[in-house]
């Protein structure tokens, strides 16, 4: 809620997920409603299914596929995750990897349970990328660069590959870490890990 004094959140309710398959959690995202898609930065990347009906305060949880850390699934400490949509039928699914610098896509057919594809989608100039997001209209991805204390903006086109320079580069940021695109695309929210600020970039001309 905004009142005239400052901006200030109300939580009306909540549960605790625990899960033997979470290893200092970092990053996540919904897949669909009831799935729930988290990176672990000293894990891998795992599935949940929430549960239904009456949710108890505290519950364990145990994960429905768990993507391990290694050279096949191009993860290097996980730390951010993002579902970028749904194309050709199949989830689009973003992951940093903090250690290996880089941000990977992977297809993601949910109904099978299983990962069709996989490939090194950003890499250069990348250091410890942080927090990843695509704008509502996927025209832009969004990837905070904690060494580098910038964010950069990519188009998101078929020609995005490893070797891309970003096409902006957002300043002012100590440490930029989470990201969000209002709903209309038009603004980024970035939460600075180094001080206690959200930091607004606005599209030119608005």
């Amino acid at each position: 809620a905004i009142s005239a004094a400052r901006p200030h959140v109300t939580l009306t309710g909540g549960a605790e997920l625990s899960s033997p398959a979470l290893s200092s959690p970092h990053g996540l995202d919904f897949i669909d409603d009831e799935t729930l898609i988290v990176a672990n930065r000293d894990g891998g990347v795992v599935m949940f299914k929430l549960p239904t009906g009456e949710i108890h305060p505290r519950c364990e949880v145990l994960p429905i596929q768990t993507w391990p850390v290694d050279g096949a699934s191009l993860l290097e400490s996980p730390g951010s995750v993002a579902v970028a949509g749904v194309a050709r039928g199949l989830h689009e699914i973003l992951i940093c990897s903090n250690t290996g610098h880089s941000v990977s896509r992977h297809h993601m057919d949910v109904g099978a349970g299983c990962v069709v594809s996989s490939e090194v989608l950003l890499r250069k100039w990348l250091d410890i990328p942080d927090g990843v997001r695509v704008s509502p209209d996927r025209r832009w991805i969004a990837v905070s660069n904690h060494s580098t204390h910038d964010v950069f903006l990519y188009e998101n086109v078929p020609s995005l590959n490893e070797h891309t320079d970003p096409d902006g580069i957002l300043r002012g940021a100590l440490y930029p870490h989470g990201l969000r695109f209002t709903p209309d695309g038009r603004y980024v929210f970035v939460a600075d890990a180094g001080a206690p600020d959200v930091h607004v970039y606005a599209e030119d001309g608005t």
